[in-house]
């Protein structure tokens, strides 16, 4: 029986250092580096691993997708793991999984035949991969389940995020803001991958105070989604 294989994506070093030490521990992490990304090759559990750093923003999350499907072609399930914005009763830490990623800044609804944050030639949304979402529920790991929206910026305005959520996704339950997912998701779309992105809240928008502690908070919620996600590696 052939092992399952996982690439696993971060966009800052602080979302994938936890998970690059876990490897160690099962043996030796070999390094590959194309195109100026740096690819970790080891063991997690009992599953082959590639883990890397693509990069902030969604043109970085497509470059490194394509660079990553082309070269490791029996990946079986691509994982973003990393931090977000969190909207509305979250807190620090909590780990969000995006059932279904959209973007917060596309329009193209001037052509009838899309809805706002509808990219051309794609669904209005892209869903995650449903047996992994599955296996999430099934095995009750503590989290919650929504979309998340990817917006080109650090999203911190409470009243302009929950004005773009109650005109455009209030039927999607939008739990967290960020940059990258729904770039991955769409990527995933293209050339027909497993897909999900799994976050942890780092801040929650509007709250000026936990925004001032911000960079004291970023990697504790990263080293959460990190955790989280190998709880979720030995159940798969």
């Amino acid at each position: 029986m052939n092992k399952m294989k996982l690439a696993i994506v971060g966009a800052m070093d602080s979302e994938i250092t936890y998970l690059k030490e876990e490897m160690a521990k099962y043996g030796k992490v070999k390094e590959k580096t194309i195109s100026g990304f740096v690819f970790y090759l080891g063991k997690l559990f009992n599953k082959d691993i590639v883990l890397v750093k693509s990069g902030v923003g969604r043109v970085m999350a497509s470059v490194l997708f394509t660079i990553l499907v082309e070269n490791f072609k029996k990946i079986d399930k691509i994982i973003n793991v990393g931090i977000a914005g969190g909207l509305g009763d979250l807190h620090i830490g909590d780990i969000v999984v995006g059932e279904k990623s959209v973007y917060g800044d596309v329009d193209l609804a001037v052509f009838d035949k899309y809805v706002y944050g509808q990219m051309s030639s794609c669904p209005p949304y892209f869903e995650a991969d449903k047996d992994i979402v599955v296996k999430i529920k099934n095995n009750k790991l503590d989290c919650l389940c929504g979309t998340i929206c990817t917006n080109d910026s650090f999203t911190t305005d409470y009243n302009a995020a929950k004005s773009l959520v109650d005109n455009h996704f209030s039927d999607l339950n939008v739990l967290a803001f960020d940059m990258e997912s729904t770039a991955f998701a769409q990527c995933a779309y293209y050339f027909n991958k497993s897909f999900i992105a799994i976050r942890a809240i780092s801040d929650v928008i509007g709250d000026t105070e936990q925004a001032k502690k911000y960079k004291d908070c970023f990697m504790e919620a990263s080293i959460a989604s990190n955790k989280f996600l190998l709880k979720l590696i030995e159940v798969l």
